[in-house]
Parts: C-alpha cells; sequence; structure tokens
C-alpha cells in the first residue's frame, strides 16, 4: 500500500508540476 500511495502521490506532484510549467510557459 505505501508504495502504490507513494507512486500516486509521486505520479500527481510530477502532473501538478508539468501543468505548472506549461503554464508558466504560456504566460510568458
Amino acid at each position: 500500500i505505501g508504495g502504490r500511495l507513494g507512486y500516486s502521490i509521486r505520479g500527481t506532484l510530477q502532473s501538478q508540476s508539468k501543468a505548472f510549467v506549461d503554464f508558466q510557459h504560456v504566460a510568458r
């Protein structure tokens, strides 16, 4: 469970960071 939860959180953070970078790129 711990490993799966960590993987899920990591995937969420990666998706958010990617969206944030894309937003920054568009804003600029």
